[in-house]
């Protein structure tokens, strides 16, 4: 693999990311990450990787999605990395400065051998993703990096097709709370691009955008801004977060980490910081229904295809779910092409009905097993059966 791969994308492309490609602005930024609150941050990430890797075969593929300028951090989990046979990390980041940062902190003879086992890649996350092979990664890590994304439904349905059966994502979040604080220990947030008193909060729904200044100085709000260090964020509800993830067949957990991590494997860490873990739920061919939080299918998609089959009231269910006034022979057409090209990986037999979940064109088609008949078909955004 190639030690550096670059995006075309131009920086001003990136909404509210302007920051980060500044050279001047990303070093002293990366200066500020230099506290022991991140420091903190980054083994409770690593406590996690390490904790989830361990029944993982290896070799072990990662992306950190938004790196940043920091791998010199994870030290357990880059340690495991190294062993035979090793595994790979990208570390993928649209910006070139916070790039050309990270290889800096990883220069010196701690961390030089990391470089082994690194790919820089230069490119915004989405169109990493979208880039890269399906079921490729075991690891997909985002610390604070969410919720610089506006769409939520995006990250995850890729992250659905790119990682392995078992594969995780581990993320940070700093805040499900809507309720918006005008400060923290390193940045001033503003709402509608205006700052509000230190007394006072603004509620936030899903979706909403707020502003964030940093600090001079971590921890002195006194000490003035860093100049031209600003950047744009968008707010997702706990709620949110779970329905999304729960609709793309994600086993779900976000809460305080040690609430994930078992009290062994803490290390005596007791920050309080939220976690959220994905993990895409395994296949197994052998069995049918629902159990242990694995979808289990045992079909054959091809006989589906051959098989199915409508009643008259069906027709009129489907154009009314899906608000489109399709004659019977488009309806027809319409549900052959959708259970074509939807890969047999995303149908699932649960009790007496087939269920096939198209993530292309946001609809789920319930079919009767033993009559082959079309049962329903809904709008995606309602949760797995």
């Amino acid at each position: 693999m190639n030690p550096e791969m670059k995006s075309q994308n131009p920086s001003n492309n990136h909404k509210g990311l302007g920051m980060y490609f500044s050279p001047e602005i990303a070093e002293q930024f990366a200066g500020l990450e230099q506290n022991e609150s991140n420091f903190k941050a980054a083994q409770i990430v690593d406590l996690v990787l390490v904790q989830e890797s361990a029944t993982m075969k290896a070799p072990i593929f990662a992306a950190e999605l938004g790196g940043g300028a920091h791998p010199d951090r994870y030290h357990e989990f880059f340690n495991k990395l190294l062993q035979q046979p090793r595994g790979h990390i990208d570390w993928v980041d649209v910006a070139p400065p916070m790039l050309e940062l990270a290889k800096k902190y990883i220069s010196n003879e701690k961390y030089r051998n990391r470089n082994e086992i690194i790919t820089f890649i230069e490119k915004d996350i989405l169109e990493y993703l979208r880039g890269l092979e399906n079921e490729k990664l075991d690891f997909a890590i985002m610390k604070y990096t969410v919720d610089y994304l506006e769409n939520l439904e995006e990250l995850f349905k890729l992250l659905s097709a790119k990682l392995m059966p078992g594969g995780k994502l581990i993320a940070l979040i700093g805040s499900t709370s809507p309720e918006l604080k005008s400060y923290s220990t390193n940045a001033r947030y503003l709402y509608n691009g205006e700052q509000f008193p230190d007394n006072e909060t603004r509620t936030l729904e899903d979706g909403d955008n707020f502003t964030v200044k940093f600090f001079k100085v971590s921890g002195d709000p006194t000490a003035g801004y860093l100049e031209g260090a600003e950047t744009l964020k968008y707010f997702h509800s706990a709620e949110k977060i779970k329905q999304v993830a729960e609709d793309f067949g994600f086993a779900f957990f976000l809460g305080d980490w040690k609430d994930f991590v078992s009290q062994e494997n803490q290390k005596g860490e007791t920050k309080d910081l939220n976690v959220l873990v994905l993990t895409k739920k395994q296949f197994d061919c052998n069995n049918d229904g629902l159990q242990g939080g694995k979808i289990i299918m045992n079909m054959n998609k091809i006989e589906i295809l051959k098989k199915v089959c409508y009643t008259e009231l069906v027709y009129g269910r489907i154009n009314k779910k899906l608000n489109i006034d399709f004659s019977k022979k488009e309806i027809e057409e319409f549900i052959f092409k959708i259970l074509k090209e939807t890969e047999e990986k995303f149908y699932s037999k649960i009790g007496k009905n087939y269920y096939v979940e198209n993530f292309e064109n946001k609809i789920r088609i319930t079919i009767n097993s033993n009559t082959f008949r079309i049962i329903t078909v809904d709008k995606r955004g309602v949760k797995k059966p």
